[in-house]
């Protein structure tokens, strides 16, 4: 009866001590981020030169971009006057007979045209890649350095453009000045067009 005894104790011992040796697993997770800045950059413009009044020059900007950007325009000129003129018009200074410059300037009805090629999607629409009719350039030079709260802008058209996944997309400006044949005076009408591009990150 003892040896039965001595057995039931150590039965009870076994038990306890698996019950002691249970386990309760306690885990933790976390999200790792990393912050990956915007670069922007743009090229030096591809430029067709010495285009003949009423022809489409085309000056080409190949923009690189690791997230959305904005295109902004601007420009500047002179007035009959030699005023300044915050928009880009092909001017030329007048000459009298004997090649003398002179204090008044001659200037060219200028049209502008946007087209934007290889992006990955536009803002306003993936479709909308074009301003002023692009090649055939109705843009006015007004329009073109409006700012994007000018609906007609060439801002406005297009807004946050977001390159390729290879990072680029480019900017074809097409320009065209035309003069009468009597009273425009001939010589190399000049305009001033400056790309500017801001930062339009979009983040999920």
């Amino acid at each position: 009866m003892k040896h039965l005894n001595k057995k039931t104790l150590l039965a009870a011992s076994v038990a306890s001590l698996i019950t002691v040796n249970t386990f309760a697993v306690d885990v933790d997770s976390v999200t790792v981020t990393f912050d990956h800045p915007q670069s922007i950059a743009i090229s030096n413009a591809t430029n067709t030169l010495n285009a003949e009044s009423g022809t489409v020059t085309v000056t080409t900007w190949e923009v690189t971009s690791n997230n959305a950007v904005e295109l902004g325009f601007s420009g500047s000129s002179v007035d009959a006057a030699g005023a300044p003129v915050p928009q880009p018009i092909f001017t030329k200074q007048e000459v009298d007979a004997r090649g003398t410059a002179l204090t008044t300037y001659d200037h060219l009805v200028t049209t502008f045209g946007i087209e934007i090629t290889g992006s990955s999607s536009i803002e306003t629409g993936d479709a909308n890649t074009k301003w002023g009719s692009s090649n055939t350039a109705t843009g006015t030079p007004s329009d073109l350095v409006a700012a994007g709260t000018t609906s007609t802008s060439a801002t406005a058209a297009f807004k946050a453009i977001m390159p390729s996944d290879t990072g680029t997309f480019n900017v074809i400006l097409s320009s065209k000045g035309v003069g009468d044949t009597s009273s425009t005076q001939s010589g190399n009408y000049e305009a001033i067009v400056t790309t500017t591009l801001t930062a339009s990150e979009k983040l999920n």
